[in-house]
């Protein structure tokens, strides 16, 4: 296990985080019908500063009880509040 890496997947779906130099890079997957996949996005370090996260957090290390640190910058990327935050690397596609 990577502290700099970071995995949840299913059967139908997953995503990952990983570390670069300017921010967490979560890059999801999806197998079910009309929903995306392939996208990647890069989140600054940024939006971490308040919880006291930054790219030498280790991303399995527990956020609270219910999730971990990998787990939290996801839901970062999946609040749809938080659109602004990201900068899309990669546009993913629908799954037909």
């Amino acid at each position: 296990m990577y502290k700099n890496h970071f995995c949840r997947n299913s059967e139908w779906s997953g995503f990952s985080v990983k570390t670069s130099k300017k921010g967490w890079i979560v890059e999801i997957w999806s197998l079910i019908q009309h929903t995306e996949t392939g996208r990647k996005v890069l989140i600054p370090y940024s939006y971490g500063k308040d919880n006291g996260y930054d790219k030498n957090t280790d991303l399995h290390e527990k956020h609270n009880y219910h999730m971990c640190v990998g787990d939290w910058v996801y839901h970062l990327y999946n609040d749809w509040v938080n659109h602004d935050l990201y900068k899309v690397l990669k546009k993913g596609h629908i799954v037909n």
